[in-house]
Formats: C-alpha cells, structure tokens, sequence
C-alpha cells in the first residue's frame, strides 16, 4: 500500500480546479453511514417561531402511482416542543415530545444524544470531512452538533437538567441496540456510562468549551479511545486541529453505528481577506492494518463584485474510508460553483471531476449542472436545475435536492441527466410547492413528482400574551 498522502501533482492540479472555475463547496457526499444507500434524507433545520404551529401535508410518486404520502405537525408553545412525522417508508418519520418535567428537560420520542467528542454515543467526526466553509463568516456550532448526531439518532426517553452542576439520563433503542446511560457535568468536565443488554459497558470522560473538546472513553475489557479537538479563532482566521487514537477492538465492542477509524489527524485552516477566502484541510487516517487513508483540500472563494460568489477547488484523496473495505484508490478532482448576485433573477453553474491519475486524467467522476431561480413577486418562486453526470464502475455521484422539510442526497451512476422544476406560491391558506423530476439515462427516461402543502399558525397562547 502506497503511504504518501500528498504527490508533486497534488500542486499542479491547481490549474485543473481554475480550468472549472465555476466553482463552490466541495463535492456533496453523505456520512459513511448512508454510502451504500441510493438516496439519505435529513432533515432541514428547526425554524418554526415561539408560540406557533405548522402542519403539513405531502406525496412523492414516479409517473401515475403514488409512492409515499407524507404527514407532519410541529408545536412550539411556552415550554412544549413536539413534532411528529408519519408516511409509509418515510426516512424521516418519527415523533418527539420535549417539555419541562421532574426538574429539568425531557425528551421522548427520536432522540439524538451526543456526549463529548461522540466516542461512546453519538458519531465522531469523520476526519476527511471539512468543519468549516468559505460561504459563511461565522461557526454555527450548535448546527454543527445536529448534523453529525444525526449518524447515529433512535427513539427513547431522554432526561437533562442545566447548570452549574448538569446531568442527563437517556434510555433508548439507538443504532439496533437498546441502550441505558447516565451523565453528569460540574463546569467543563463530564463522565457519564452507557450500557446496553449485550453487557457492553462504556465510560466518558470528557471536557468541552467553544475552543476544544476532549474525550476519553473506555470500554469493560480496558480498550481505549481518546480523542482532542482544538479550536482557534481570530479576527479573520479560523483553525481546527483533531486527533484520534486508541485501540482498534474499541469500536468493535462499543460503538453504537458504523466503524470508524482507530487513529486520525486533522488540521483545518480558514482564512479571510478582503479580496479573498480560502481553506485548507489535511487528514489522514488509520483503521488498524493496512485499512488507511488521506485527503488533501484547497478551496479558493475571491471576493467579486455586485455580490455574486465563486469558489473553487481541487483535492487529492488515498486509500480507504471504511474498516471492511480493501480498496486503495487515488484520486484527484478540481471543482468549482459560482452563483449571480441575489435578485428576481438569479443563476448557478457548477463542474466537478474526478480522476485516477494526475490532473484529473483517467476520468472516474464528473458531474456539470446550471440552477436558475426566478422570484417575479407575489410570493411565487420557480427554479429549474439540470445535472449531467458521468461515472465508472464503482464510483457514483450526489445530487442534493431541497424540499419543505428535507434536504435529500440522491445517488446516480453511470451516465445519465436529470432535470428538475421547482414551484412554489402562496395557496389555500399557506404555502404550496410542487417538483417535477426526469432521470434520463440510456435504458430508460423516468419522471418524478412531489406536492406538498404547508400552514402556520400562532397558538392560542401567543393571543393571550399583552
């Protein structure tokens, strides 16, 4: 197996990433959970105000049958949190209730606990996925929490006190395990324990702040993990560094989802100028034997006028990704995305390719697609988008699509188009939005469709507040 992480084309490749300078954020790609699947849902942050409720009502379907109704009602009134989610085969169905009860918090239905640096419950970070982006100016930690437990999330009852003295208490069936743990926190340090009915026993001892996040976890038969995440901020420069180290039977025993590696290294840098942002990630890995790998990525984003965006960039990955895999592939890619200035009118082009050889030769992915959004006023807003891709065998390409209440990565390989239209405007009392989706590819061209019918509402107790 080849060891060196970084080759004398990675620099070269350079001039690749400005020859697709349409650019913007790196390649879409799911947690290694969901790899396998031809399509993962999440979903979309919660945005709905105090003291209001939302109700919604959806179907998806491929030609003249109906594939799925989706049905979903959120609360927020004073202390009462729930939200429910129904519809056959629905990735994103479920039900919650979170309210104020036996002196702290509780939450019952899906949860998604995460303690610490997420070694004994929640998912850890993947070390070749980048923390920061050159779109935002600022770190939305807590966003960035949810996006990662959602790896590993199930249902239960979860109870949790705040203070200078916190404590938690979860019992749950998460990641196909039924699982009881407690946790208690005075000031930055936290040890909690976690067990489940195959008498696997875990320990944590963590301390975390917005600058770092430490973890130690042990396992019943002394095996080890321990991970470090360093932060620092200054006025336009953003850097993370994270290690990873420990035994490799730990995950074997404990882990509550998929395996990852055993040791890992990662050194994130975000800089920003008044010309120009840009972003550099190194990380390498290890699963124990001969299972590693490393990715190198550089993303440029120039400041450019009347608002429009351009990023671009290039990167170099090696070896593997998951623990059962034996694959020792390389690969390179440049990839880029500009959007027009916000308006009535706006427009987005994107280009990415993958190669097995330097400069991106030997082609193994590419994907080119153009979004155009118009918003001609009375709250009516179209968007059509058109993806073409292009892929060899055992490589494939994401497609992220956005809905009302999800955001869903879509799997294709092969080579093949899709198109998609977009609709939304105000209707019977809230919002209506309607897609239509064609894949073409060379067997067979397949039409998709959605429609979905969103109200809000304030709740009575928002009418009684002076």
């Amino acid at each position: 197996m080849k060891r060196s992480a970084i080759t004398p084309a990675s620099v070269s490749i350079l001039a690749l990433a400005l020859a697709f300078a349409r650019g913007g954020a790196e390649p879409v790609e799911p947690p290694t959970a969901g790899a396998d699947a031809s399509e993962v849902a999440y979903e979309t942050a919660d945005s709905l105000a105090l003291d209001a409720v939302e109700v919604g009502f959806g179907a998806d379907g491929q030609g003249s049958r109906l594939s799925r109704r989706r049905r979903r009602v959120r609360l927020k009134d004073g202390a009462l949190d729930a939200d429910v989610r129904s519809g056959e085969n629905d990735p994103v169905a479920g039900a919650a209730l979170r309210a104020a009860g036996l002196g702290g918090r509780l939450a019952l239905g899906r949860v998604r606990p995460r303690w610490g640096c997420g070694l004994v419950l929640g998912a850890p970070r993947e070390p070749w996925r980048s923390q920061l982006g050159v779109a935002g100016t600022e770190l939305d930690h807590d966003a960035l929490r949810t996006l990662e437990s959602r790896a590993v999330s199930g249902e239960g009852l979860r109870w949790s006190r705040e203070g200078g003295r916190s404590y938690e208490a979860i019992g749950a069936r998460i990641a196909r395990r039924e699982v009881a743990g407690v946790r208690g926190s005075w000031g930055p340090l936290a040890i909690g324990g976690v067990g489940d009915r195959g008498r696997s026993r875990r320990l944590s001892i963590a301390t975390e702040s917005r600058a770092h996040a430490a973890e130690l976890a042990l396992d019943r038969v002394g095996s080890w993990r321990g991970a470090i995440q360093l932060e620092r901020t200054a006025a336009h420069r953003v850097a993370r560094l994270g290690f990873l180290a420990g035994h490799r039977e730990f995950d074997a025993a404990t882990t509550l989802g998929v395996r990852g590696p055993s040791r890992a290294v990662t050194f994130e840098l975000l800089t920003r100028s008044r010309v120009l942002a840009w972003r550099g990630l190194l990380s390498a890995w290890s699963f124990g034997g001969e299972r590693a790998g490393s990715r190198m990525a550089l993303e440029l984003a120039p400041v450019l006028p009347h608002a429009s965006t351009l990023s671009i960039g290039f990167e170099e990955q090696r070896g593997t990704r998951r623990d059962r895999s034996d694959d020792d592939a390389w690969r390179q890619a440049g990839w880029g995305e500009w959007w027009s200035a916000p308006g009535p009118l706006r427009l987005a082009i994107r280009s990415e390719v993958w190669g097995a050889r330097p400069f991106a030769r030997a082609l193994t992915r590419s994907l080119s697609s153009v979004r155009i959004e118009a918003r001609p006023g009375a709250g009516l807003e179209v968007a059509l988008a058109h993806s073409a891709y292009r892929t060899t065998r055992g490589d494939r390409v994401w497609l992220p699509e956005s809905d009302t209440d999800r955001l869903v990565l879509r799997s294709r390989a092969g080579s093949g188009r899709r198109t998609r239209l977009e609709v939304g405007a105000p209707g019977f009392g809230g919002r209506l939005r309607a897609s239509l989706a064609l894949d073409e590819t060379a067997r067979h061209t397949q039409p998709h469709w959605s429609l979905d019918w969103t109200g809000t509402r304030r709740t009575p107790s928002a009418s009684r507040d002076p």
